[in-house]
């Protein structure tokens, strides 16, 4: 029996989750299996150089509507504000509406897949007050997540639906040692050992105030490791400097 399989995958229109689709998306290929890979035009330029089996990964773009609300052109996260994020979903739950997706795997935090919920209500015997989806249909859920972090809830996920949870843990990409490192960060991470380096990212939506911005790198400081801040300039500011 052939145990291969053809995915179709439509991750929300956000590169934070496009991409560990597409990392998935790579996982799958690599052992045979057929990837069909909806997203916007716009984003399969800035994407597709990430895959790594284009024999097996099909990128279809799809022309994203004019929705009231969002700014002409826009087509992903990053062309609007965090604020304007409920009018990209409406094209974006059409399509899920009218496919019969048989997997889903999801990048959102494992609390938010949580089936019959209202939102900020949470059923009785969950473990967090903090619900903001409901989820329904599909055989297979995966969370980009792991059981130390997150346990209670994916075994209350999967209890609620009766369908296998899998969770991929950070899916991070193959390292490309053909592409040299900055010599600036080289030579800086050179100083430290391997392992050491705390990385902190926020993700291009994210617009933090000034003293949100210095907060968070005092604390960095405070765990008194050597640490990567990256972030866009807080509200206040024109450049990170300026904070």
């Amino acid at each position: 029996m052939n145990s291969k399989f053809h995915a179709f995958m439509y991750p929300r229109f956000a590169f934070g989750h496009m991409t560990p689709y597409l990392h998935l998306a790579n996982k799958l290929a690599e052992k045979g299996n057929r990837i069909t890979f909806l997203l916007p035009k716009k984003a399969q330029k800035l994407l597709e150089h990430l895959s790594l089996f284009p024999q097996h990964i099909v990128f279809h773009p799809l022309t994203i509507p004019h929705v009231d609300g969002l700014p002409p052109g826009a087509q992903t996260a990053s062309d609007i504000t965090v604020s304007l994020g409920k009018f990209l979903t409406k094209p974006w739950t059409s399509h899920v509406i009218r496919s019969k997706l048989r997997f889903s795997f999801e990048t959102r935090p494992a609390y938010s897949l949580v089936p019959n919920a209202e939102p900020e209500v949470a059923p009785q015997a969950y473990p967090s007050s903090k619900v903001t989806f409901r989820f329904k249909n599909c055989d297979i859920i995966s969370s980009r997540t792991c059981q130390d972090i997150k346990c209670q809830f994916c075994d209350f996920i999967e209890l609620q639906y009766q369908k296998k949870v899998l969770l991929t843990g950070p899916m991070l990409p193959e390292l490309d040692k053909t592409i040299a490192l900055e010599n600036q960060w080289n030579h800086w991470l050179r100083g430290f050992e391997p392992g050491s380096v705390v990385f902190c990212a926020l993700g291009s939506q994210i617009n933090i105030e000034t003293d949100q911005f210095q907060e968070l790198c005092l604390g960095m400081e405070l765990t008194g490791l050597p640490f990567l801040v990256a972030v866009k300039p807080p509200k206040e500011a024109n450049r990170i400097q300026e904070a």
